[in-house]
């Protein structure tokens, strides 16, 4: 009778951890889940069961399609009951296509809900990803602490209240050479890469519409809190309630380094920069290039939050700002204010001073190192040395042949010249001895 009862304890344990620990699954394809044998995923079943053993590695071995699928993508892990993905899952330059992903718990949406610190993100592109969450959310997580490199979400469709990204939802992680486009509908804290970012994102870029109902919405991050965005940029329409920018909604003790943005931004209340709606925080050899900064009615009907700025609508202890310039061709329908912040060589410049010379410091600092031409068909002026993408359609600066017209500067050599809506300006490249 012992042994009996003994043996039912046994095959009822063993039932146990089969059912309730779905990691203990083999995976049905090949490979050992090892950094030197990954699994490799070669089906849209096979990229599901990453959730049976969130540590392995996986690689991915063709391009997936989710078109037809009748049942939502659920975020792999699970952030409430603490089952992060903590392995590797390399894209192999693959692609997956129209994911339609919702989290049944309403937050933490995404491919996945949280990578881990050792996670890892690599080599992949998500396409026609839709996303709908009530907070923290991005196409390809919900939270990061892990690693992201050379991802990329194409033609993004997302909606959340709160913390919502183009990428990421929040980043807590280090992501790098990866890009957005498309459309992002939120409340507060939105941004076209990551609705807050905590730790470092640099070499990324956003192209696309961002639009929140609330406060901290930016083109590129949401929130910078006490986070470093470095080499990035965003190109396209930002619009929200309060505290409203190009490249970020809010600079909160964070950095923004090298970064440059083109478009447009729109502000209900006031609190709106062209790359900052309200600095806290660092910014440094930056360019803000908007087309222009509009605000709605309930703008003009306030007396206490009159704060637009080219650069920053409003810039507070212990924020500092130097070497960032803007286009003096901005227009606004209400009164750019006058930087009085901490600040060192900043100012609204001509298009002659911003596009004059790479040897010019105040605008093109460190101009072998960090920019170049390339020969993007809508978009003729200096970009990053990484961007191997035209930034969009910035044919409102009217980029025209006026090398006839140039100026002669010791020293420099002409690259081209450009008519801007603010008169004939010519780019030069120093001379090498």
């Amino acid at each position: 009778m012992n042994k009996y009862v003994i043996f039912l304890c046994i095959v009822l344990c063993f039932l146990f951890f089969v059912f309730y620990f779905p990691q203990a699954l083999a995976f049905s394809g090949s490979g050992s889940g090892t950094p030197n044998d990954p699994f490799q995923i070669t089906t849209n079943n096979q990229l599901n069961e990453i959730r049976s053993n969130l540590s392995a590695s996986y690689i991915l071995m063709n391009d997936l399609d989710f078109t037809g699928s009748n049942i939502p993508w659920e975020p792999i892990g699970d952030f409430q009951n603490k089952t992060y993905f903590s392995g590797q899952l390399n894209g192999n330059g693959k692609i997956i296509q129209n994911l339609n992903i919702s989290s049944p718990k309403g937050s933490y949406s995404g491919l996945f809900a949280y990578i881990s610190p050792r996670g890892e993100l690599t080599n992949l592109s998500l396409v026609n990803p839709s996303v709908s969450s009530e907070s923290i959310a991005g196409s390809f997580a919900g939270d990061n602490y892990g690693l992201i490199h050379n991802c990329s979400a194409i033609n993004v469709e997302m909606y959340s209240k709160d913390n919502l990204g183009g990428l990421v939802g929040s980043n807590s992680g280090s992501i790098s050479n990866s890009r957005v486009t498309g459309k992002l509908f939120g409340e507060n804290m939105v941004g076209g890469f990551s609705g807050t970012n905590y730790n470092l994102i640099n070499n990324c870029s956003v192209a696309g519409f961002i639009n929140g109902k609330g406060n901290s919405i930016g083109g590129f991050v949401g929130n910078n809190y006490q986070g470093k965005i470095q080499d990035c940029y965003f190109m396209g329409s930002v619009s929200g309630n309060d505290v409203v920018g190009g490249l970020v909604g809010q600079n909160y003790e964070g950095l923004i380094d090298n970064c440059y943005v083109a478009g447009t931004v729109f502000a209900e209340n006031g609190r709106v920069g062209g790359l900052a709606g309200k600095n806290l925080g660092i910014l440094k050899y930056s360019m803000a290039l908007n087309k222009e900064i509009s605000l709605g009615a309930q703008y003009f009907k306030s007396e206490n939050q009159k704060s637009v700025g080219k650069i920053t609508g409003i810039n507070e202890y212990p924020g500092t700002i130097y070497w960032c310039s803007s286009w003096d061709g901005m227009m606004t329908n209400a009164k750019f204010r006058k930087e009085k912040s901490k600040r060192e060589y900043v100012s609204s410049v001509s298009s002659e001073e911003i596009w004059g010379t790479f040897g010019n410091k105040f605008c093109w600092s460190g101009y072998d190192y960090y920019w170049t031409l390339k020969d993007f068909e809508n978009y003729q002026l200096p970009v990053f040395e990484w961007q191997t993408e035209s930034p969009g359609d910035a044919s409102y600066l009217n980029p025209e042949n006026s090398a006839e017209k140039s100026k002669s500067i010791p020293g420099f050599e002409l690259i081209f010249g450009i008519l801007a809506l603010a008169g004939v300006a010519f780019v030069y490249r120093k001379m090498r001895r």
